[in-house]
């Protein structure tokens, strides 16, 4: 069986400049797990270290922090 995978859109926004990645990621998937693999880090260089993000960004409007998944069911769709 394969393993199950969530559609996820991880986006970047500053000054002029957006990035908008789409990803399938496995449904155990972090929320850091997710940023990491959307290169965006690699991106917006300045953002490489979580210090920089605080920790926690934001999902429809919403902080969350790094260590939810990207499926826990607390917000709009299946993203928390």
């Amino acid at each position: 069986m394969a393993p199950k995978t969530i559609s996820v859109e991880v986006l970047y926004a500053e000054g002029k400049s957006q990035v908008l990645v789409r990803l399938e990621m496995p449904v155990t998937a972090t929320i850091l797990e997710a940023i990491t693999a959307s290169t965006i880090l690699c991106q917006f260089p300045h953002l490489a270290g979580v210090d920089a993000l605080s920790g926690r960004v934001g999902i429809f409007g919403k902080n969350q922090y790094f260590r939810y998944g990207t499926k826990s069911g607390r917000s709009r769709g299946n993203l928390s």
